[in-house]
């Protein structure tokens, strides 16, 4: 990441002679980065670090600097609100939310829920022992919603879905939570 100064010239003050490097990302995937008040967030892989504004590790975040996914890659990172972030990833979708600028806790209620078989031909099952699911949604690639339900269950009929990939959104008493499946 390279610094500049408002007349287009690096800025020689950040990080080292203009430019910021982490040498800890795993791969050569893009890396998604943001704006956090006088910070940047910068997502890649199963790690978020957060640098200030001069091109340095905040190592009051997390301890560190850094917050590491354990079982979670990063696909892209979106601004909820000025301290809560939507994390994409592998599997599904994440809430992040920074509540000082010394911690970040991640509440990862995606994993709480487990959805089964999938691939599924004739009936999708949803189990969670931490969440109350308050309604169902199923879409498709195109973000076209193929049922709704908004009871509470944990079985749904999906032999009349068409084969392909879809997102299951559960609408639950702690935030909305998406699965990917795939109907045979």
């Amino acid at each position: 990441m390279y610094g500049f100064n408002s007349d287009g010239t690096i800025n020689n003050n950040f990080g080292e002679n203009g430019f910021f490097y982490y040498s800890d990302f795993w791969s050569n995937s893009k890396e998604t980065i943001l704006i956090n008040g006088e910070n940047f967030l910068i997502g890649k892989d199963k790690k978020i670090i957060r640098v200030h504004n001069n091109g340095t590790i905040d190592n009051d975040f997390n301890h560190n600097g850094v917050f590491v996914f354990e079982d979670f890659t990063i696909n892209d990172i979106k601004k909820q609100t000025s301290n809560q972030f939507i994390i994409g990833g592998s599997e599904g979708l994440v809430r992040l939310n920074i509540s000082d600028a010394t911690s970040i806790i991640a509440n990862e209620i995606s994993n709480s829920v487990k959805i089964f078989p999938n691939p599924a031909k004739e009936e999708l099952r949803i189990e969670s022992e931490e969440l109350q699911i308050n309604g169902i949604e199923i879409v498709d690639l195109s973000s076209k919603t193929i049922y709704k339900s908004n009871t509470s269950t944990n079985r749904i009929n999906v032999s009349m879905i068409l084969q392909g990939i879809y997102f299951l959104k559960l609408e639950t008493d702690k935030g909305i939570v998406t699965k990917k499946f795939v109907k045979e």
